[in-house]
């Protein structure tokens, strides 16, 4: 967390993957991410097992752009 220190003061939004009680551990008042908890959204993403490629069908996921007419 210290090498990305810079970046998440920097960041607008930080997106996070941490089901149930393991948010807990990156936000609870002396965890890491506390003082940035504002800028943290939550990713809704089911998987079977963590795995490098299902890291980038997630990453590919946050960046999809949609355009929907109606």
């Amino acid at each position: 967390m210290e090498d990305a220190k810079d970046m998440i003061q920097r960041s607008d939004v930080i997106f996070l993957h941490a089901p149930g009680w393991n948010k807990t551990f990156f936000l609870s008042q002396s965890k890491s991410l506390a003082k940035y908890a504002h800028k943290v959204r939550s990713i809704e993403y089911k998987s079977q097992k963590a795995s490098f490629q299902e890291a980038k069908d997630l990453v590919a996921k946050i960046i999809e752009t949609s355009i929907v007419f109606k």
